[in-house]
């Protein structure tokens, strides 16, 4: 599982940032370390993994009990743990999913003609614009409101 996080991060830039340059003069990894983490490690889980399903399954095995047998150690158990760890994760996957489309359609039924919460501030075009260099169509002030470019625009077109 850790491997699963290292690979996220990026193997590189784990060895190379979080373990090489954080410690003061300690051991550094070598480059053969993202090799190791990379495949090694994956192919020694599977061949783990698959080494004991093929014990589960052998039926001269005294060790371990059937693999059709509900016991702690068993193939089966494995299965069914597993299913239902899925059927719980994607349970909570589906009613995330619900609660922000329930949150979304609720909130675009109070949207402000003036207010839009889905436009980014930083996108919306000004009109008396604060760009070096740039003249403006009117001095502002504190009385003079700033009207967003799309506001402009719908008044433009109600006013013909």
């Amino acid at each position: 599982m850790f491997v699963a996080l290292v690979a996220k991060f990026g193997v590189e830039r784990f060895r190379r940032v979080i373990v090489n340059e954080y410690g003061l003069d300690d051991w550094t990894l070598p480059r053969c370390w993202s090799f190791l983490i990379i495949v090694v490690t994956p192919l020694v889980g599977c061949a783990l993994i698959v080494w004991w399903i093929v014990e589960n399954f052998d039926a001269d095995n005294d060790e371990y009990p059937d693999w059709k047998e509900m016991s702690a150690e068993s193939f089966a158990m494995v299965l069914v743990q597993w299913a239902g760890g899925l059927i719980i994760c994607v349970g909570i996957n589906i009613m995330y999913y619900q609660c922000r489309c329930d949150k979304r359609r609720t909130s675009s039924l109070h949207d402000n003609d003036d207010v839009n919460p889905t436009e980014n501030p930083s996108d919306v075009e000004l009109s008396y614009s604060q760009v070096p260099g740039e003249k403006r169509t009117a001095p502002p002030d504190e009385s003079t409101p700033l009207i967003t470019k799309d506001r402009q625009d719908r008044e433009s077109e109600t006013e013909t």
